[in-house]
């Protein structure tokens, strides 16, 4: 299995990339392709100086974002009445291709991040049949122990976390070694939409939390290709996290 440091590991990863960085993260329906940096059509932040300057939110078009603070929605199930999050964002990332923007992929398609509510799991990551769902029961421990029974994937022990100020528990999730043995478009989660598998020996790192007592969940994962920078980048966003109100801003 891909091993990623468990969390008091990733708690010092990501001191020492705050020390080195103080960035933050990137696949989900889709994967980046743009040259590195950004164009004059990247999105740009509002200055962090203007206090009556909202993080502009990610509009789900495809663009290069220049580094700055962010505001993500949740992929969330109809009426879950999800918040959405304020996330930093380094330079290397584009916005994601949903409306309403909910993920960051970097340019070569590497590294995510992204916000959800999950509904269903796949019993298997590797087949697509209609029928190969489960439904895990409302809490976070549900949700974690359908993903550790989730065949064709490796996941860790559950381990408690806290982000954002919120409890939850970490998983991490090795994905097969050869997806081209699997059924087309492979996944992780369905509704709403899919958290599909991209390459060999993906690894998705997942918080699931419990915020004021709705379940949500942060994913940054990366592909075999990922440089350490970039996976430091991710656990800078994702360290950077703040849940705010919907629409706000």
């Amino acid at each position: 299995m891909i091993r990623h440091p468990s969390p008091p590991d990733l708690a010092a990863a990501i001191l020492v990339s705050l020390g080195l960085l103080l960035s933050g993260c990137g696949s989900s329906s889709d994967g980046g392709g743009a040259p590195a940096g950004t164009s004059p059509s990247a999105s740009t932040p509002s200055d962090p100086g203007d206090a009556d300057s909202a993080a502009p939110h990610l509009a789900g078009d495809s663009t290069p974002l220049a580094p700055g603070t962010y505001q993500f929605s949740v992929k969330a199930n109809p009426g879950a009445g999800a918040p959405d999050a304020l996330v930093e964002v380094p330079s290397g990332f584009n916005d994601g291709s949903d409306v309403p923007g909910f993920y960051v992929v970097s340019h070569d398609g590497d590294a995510f991040l992204g916000l959800w509510t999950i509904e269903h799991v796949q019993s298997d990551a590797c087949l697509r049949p209609l029928n190969d769902y489960v439904t895990p029961g409302p809490s976070v421990e549900n949700l974690a122990e359908a993903l550790v029974a989730q065949k064709s994937t490796d996941a860790s022990a559950p381990e408690p976390v806290t982000l954002a100020g919120y409890r939850g528990l970490y998983v991490e999730l090795a994905s097969p070694r050869d997806i081209s043995k699997c059924d087309q478009h492979p996944g992780l989660w369905g509704d709403p939409g899919s958290r599909g598998i991209y390459s060999d020996d993906q690894v998705d790192l997942v918080w699931i939390l419990d915020v004021d007592g709705q379940r949500l969940v942060v994913n940054a994962a990366y592909g075999p290709t990922a440089t350490t920078s970039e996976i430091d980048e991710l656990t800078s966003m994702v360290k950077s996290l703040e849940f705010v109100s919907a629409g706000q801003g």
